[in-house]
């Protein structure tokens, strides 16, 4: 991000600006409304060009996890296993991939968990 928009979201909180018309606030609202879908665009028209404001609603509105959401995300992850004739770098791939959804969508892993996973997705794997 840039200088002034970095400091609007250090982790997966949203901290508002105190100067809603400050330029990273507005230069953060073009960005978002750029990228989204007409949908979520809609929905951030009426945020008076404020990006913190617009970026809090997306959450809520856009990006909402349900705990069917890390369920299902949960599932695709345990249950991955490489194909027959897949690569071990292919599959190691794919498997980062599906991690990566899994702990966006509020699951946590331990690293022992994580090889574990890994290994069982590598059962009956014959291509090295």
């Amino acid at each position: 991000m840039f200088r002034e928009t970095s400091c609007i979201m250090p982790k997966e909180k949203i901290i508002p600006y105190a100067d809603k018309q400050c330029i990273g606030n507005r230069a953060l609202y073009q960005l978002i409304i750029s990228k989204v879908d007409n949908h979520c665009r809609d929905l951030l028209r009426h945020c008076n060009e404020e990006g913190d404001t617009a970026l809090e609603l997306l959450f809520v509105k856009c990006a909402n996890v349900t705990g069917v959401d890390t369920d299902h995300y949960h599932q695709l992850f345990v249950g991955l296993r490489a194909f027959h004739d897949e690569s071990a770098t292919r599959f190691i791939d794919r498997f980062l991939v599906a991690r990566t959804c899994a702990e966006r969508a509020q699951n946590e892993y331990s690293n022992s968990k994580l090889v574990s996973f890994l290994l069982t997705g590598f059962s009956g794997h014959k291509n090295p």
